[in-house]
């Protein structure tokens, strides 16, 4: 049986809310994510519901936020909404975003924040400063949500 990233990142959120901390030296490159082992048990313990529902659940609904900015900033690039919609009814219907970006977390957060940046670059309504300010956290984020995408960026 092959293992999926999802079953491995379950197994260290549930280390984590199992230990009460995150074990930081536990040598795996999925246990070094934020995303993984701080947010989805927070998540978890938070909602006070289990991880299964975190992943069929919250992680599918902030997937959903993807294609939305993205429209926004093919919108704002093009001043063409037929286009905008094209463009990202292209990236939905890839098999990589409805079948690994919506069910594995690090490749939602990373995608999230890569398409918050992106929006954040082509934003003509917010200021340079807040720019700035947001492109940092966003670019943070994303080169420790997920290691793949960090060499995309």
């Amino acid at each position: 049986m092959r293992l999926t990233d999802n079953i491995v990142e379950y197994y260290f959120s549930n280390v984590v809310i199992t230990n009460g901390f995150w074990d930081s030296s536990i040598p795996n490159s999925i246990n070094a994510m934020p995303a993984i082992t701080i947010i989805i048990p927070v998540l978890s313990e938070t909602h006070k519901i289990s991880l299964v529902w975190v992943y069929k659940l919250i992680v599918p609904i902030l997937s959903a936020f993807i294609p939305v900015t993205l429209y926004c900033a093919y919108k704002d690039i093009g001043n063409n909404d037929k286009i905008a919609f094209l463009s990202t009814f292209f990236l939905t219907s890839m098999f990589f975003y409805f079948c690994w970006v919506s069910v594995t977390m690090k490749l939602m957060s990373g995608t999230l924040f890569l398409s918050l940046l992106f929006l954040t670059m082509y934003d003509k309504k917010i200021s340079p400063v807040a720019k700035r300010g947001l492109s940092v956290i966003y670019a943070f984020s994303l080169v420790t949500s997920f290691y793949g995408w960090s060499y995309v960026f």
